[in-house]
Order: C-alpha cells, then structure tokens, then sequence
C-alpha cells in the first residue's frame, strides 16, 4: 500500500512540473500567433510545438498504464 502512495506521490510530481512546462510552451504559441500571425513566426515555435505534443503523448501513455 505504501508503495502505491509513493508512486502516485511521484506521478504527481512529474506531472506538475510538466504541466507548468505545457503552460510554458502554450502561452508562447499563442503569443506568436496573436502578436504577428501564423506564417511569419511559424519556425519560431515549431519547438514548442513539439514539446507541447511530447508532454500530451508522454502523459496520455501514462494515463493508459496506471492500472495495469
């Protein structure tokens, strides 16, 4: 039982660091998109971009494993 508290304690540590990291990257996108438009800024964000959908996909694998 203590070691299910511990892993639980863990993921949600993991997630709140990540999520801060999503808001992060979020926020930047939309600041290009609403500040100067999709095609003049679309090579400065294609990182944050890709660390958007690494975060989502990371945590919906995680999300489908819990209970196995």
């Amino acid at each position: 039982m203590i070691m299910k508290a511990n892993k639980k304690h863990v993921i949600e540590s993991f997630l709140h660091s990540d999520m801060k990291k999503l808001e992060y990257h979020v926020s930047k996108v939309l600041s290009n998109l609403y500040s100067h438009g999709v095609r003049y800024h679309r090579e400065n964000y294609g990182e944050d971009v890709e660390e958007i959908e690494r975060l989502i996909n990371y945590w919906q694998h995680v999300t489908k494993n819990l209970n196995k």
